[in-house]
């Protein structure tokens, strides 16, 4: 499965929860959005895990990210704790409302500092 990277790099320090948004609207067809609760987890997938991700969404409403607006299906948002300081990759994978449905997917960088 080949991944996409987002451009954008997220960064965070140790002890923060942060709310992330990702723009994913360039995988996406045209009137096509995001549907459901997307699925996100640290890549490769370590024992144990080192990130806490939570509230796992597709946008409802249009927010702006980059200075671009996206319209309501075309982002995906989560919060992420972590602890440990280091460089992470983050898969988003969500299904959307494509006939017939697709799933896409892509990967955003997390740089992680200690304060």
């Amino acid at each position: 499965m080949a991944i996409n990277l987002a451009p954008e790099i997220h960064t965070q320090s140790t002890g923060e929860t942060v709310n992330h948004a990702v723009d994913m609207a360039g995988l996406l067809d045209s009137s096509e959005l995001f549907t459901g609760t997307p699925t996100i987890i640290e890549y490769p997938t370590p024992s144990p895990q080192l990130l806490t991700i939570s509230n796992k969404a597709v946008n409802s409403t249009v927010i702006t990210i980059n200075g671009r607006s996206c319209a309501a299906g075309e982002a995906i948002t989560c919060s992420i704790a972590c602890a440990t300081a280091g460089t992470y990759h983050v898969l988003i994978t969500c299904g959307t409302t494509s006939t017939p449905a697709q799933t896409r997917s892509a990967t955003i960088k997390l740089i992680v500092t200690a304060p």
